[in-house]
């Protein structure tokens, strides 16, 4: 049974010239937050994808994470 999906959060932390925290403790910067709604066609093998395009805000420089947040319910049937 696939997968329910919820949705993505995309977002970017500016490190500066400092080395980036990979603790997780921060997201950062929103710059998507939406739907998401993969694609099963083979183009990764069995791996579902979708592609975004985001831009990144004026005034970042230095170092930056990319953090991906996914949500999705696996094993779960709807009640009728």
């Amino acid at each position: 049974m696939p997968a329910t999906e919820i949705g993505i959060g995309i977002a970017l932390h500016e490190c500066g010239n400092s080395a980036c925290d990979t603790s997780g403790s921060t997201l950062g910067g929103v710059l998507y937050a939406g739907t998401y709604i993969p694609v099963y066609d083979g183009t990764f093998g069995d791996v579902p994808y979708q592609n975004f395009t985001v831009s990144v805000p004026d005034g970042y420089s230095g170092n930056a994470i990319l953090a991906i947040v996914h949500a999705s319910m696996a094993g779960v049937s709807f009640l009728s």
